[in-house]
């Protein structure tokens, strides 16, 4: 998997390439394509980050970058109800900190403010260590040609 993400340690961006990837659960390892290579950051969204998205929000908490199906009533304003300090997003003590306690919607906003995008399921779930994963396959499936997942096709013999 290591050779699959690139991305310098001077980059905020990571990139998955484009081949076969194991995803989901031990039990349940399934073969996906990813067709085309995926950028993703490499670190989580700060408080400072989510704070210049909701600085740009419109009065009522909706903005510009809103999902098409987003309902009227939802607004992107953090629940600050279930967060132990009330000043999260407010105090710069926690600006490093990771933005929590949004939704989906909200997350869509703001990866299109920042010109992003949201991952796909099955772009976010490669499971790090194919020998892990190779191991199972090997014990339910037969024997799996390891050499052929870099190219894409997998086969089981």
């Amino acid at each position: 998997m290591q050779e699959r993400l690139h991305g310098s340690p001077a980059s905020d961006n990571c990139v998955l390439l484009a081949g076969a990837y194991l995803v989901g659960p031990a039990e349940r390892l399934l073969i996906r394509p990813v067709e085309r290579p995926v950028r993703f950051d490499r670190h989580a969204v700060t408080v400072a980050r989510y704070r210049r998205f909701l600085d740009a929000l419109d009065a009522n908490g909706t903005s510009q970058w809103d999902h098409p199906d987003q309902a009227s009533s939802i607004t992107h304003r953090p629940w600050t109800d279930r967060l132990r300090p009330a000043d999260y997003y407010g105090n710069p003590r926690y600006d490093s900190h990771p933005a929590i306690c949004v939704n989906w919607w909200s997350a869509y906003a703001f990866a299109t403010f920042e010109g992003k995008r949201l991952a796909a399921s099955l772009e976010c779930t490669p499971v790090p260590s194919v020998a892990a994963a190779a191991a199972v396959l090997t014990t339910r499936y037969g024997r799996l040609v390891l050499s052929s997942l870099r190219g894409g096709d997998v086969k089981a013999q």
